[in-house]
């Protein structure tokens, strides 16, 4: 998944990158990334005929 990532230089100008983000096959429920250094961060891609039920987040 390509994403733009936003940041800021040691001199506090801002920035824009492009980077590929892997992703990771799960099946049923789409395909997700690795957890990214933030507190936490995920991306996930999944299909137009995603319809999963209502269910409790895994992770705070």
């Amino acid at each position: 998944m390509k994403i733009t990532r936003i940041f800021s230089d040691e001199k506090g100008g801002s920035h824009f990158e492009d980077i590929e983000i892997p992703l990771i096959n799960q099946g049923q429920i789409g395909s997700l990334s690795e957890n990214v250094s933030v507190k936490k961060l995920q991306f996930r891609k999944v299909s137009a005929e995603y319809d999963y039920d209502f269910h409790h987040a895994p992770q705070r």
